[in-house]
């Protein structure tokens, strides 16, 4: 999933041919240059590797839905969560969001607006 914020495209998970990732990277728009950067979780569970999942940027903070993960045992590889990470810092802060009530979770390749 990816979001554009200022002059920086941010872009977190994705699939590299073989598995699903959750690294991170931002592309300056001015210089055309990717780095790599490192997010730090702020929970007991991080972020699982995910490819197919939607991204959306709310105010500071870019939300990601759901996914796709073979680790998932559950609905057929589906994750059925959302994360935010925080870009008001240099070093990344992700955070799983509790969702409250039913909604269109647990869905692998969505495409969200918000």
């Amino acid at each position: 999933a990816a979001v554009i914020r200022g002059r920086h495209m941010l872009v977190v998970g994705g699939f590299d041919g073989k598995r699903p990732l959750n690294d991170a990277w931002r592309l300056d728009t001015r210089s055309w240059l990717w780095e790599r950067i490192e997010t730090a979780a702020t929970e007991a569970i991080p972020m699982a590797p995910r490819s197919g999942h939607a991204g959306a940027l709310v105010g500071a903070r870019f939300l990601q839905l759901c996914g796709w993960s073979p680790a998932e045992k559950a609905n057929f590889g589906a994750l059925p969560d959302v994360h935010a990470v925080d870009l008001t810092e240099e070093a990344l802060a992700c955070a799983r969001l509790g969702i409250v009530g039913e909604g269109a979770l647990a869905d692998g390749g969505v495409a969200r607006a918000l």
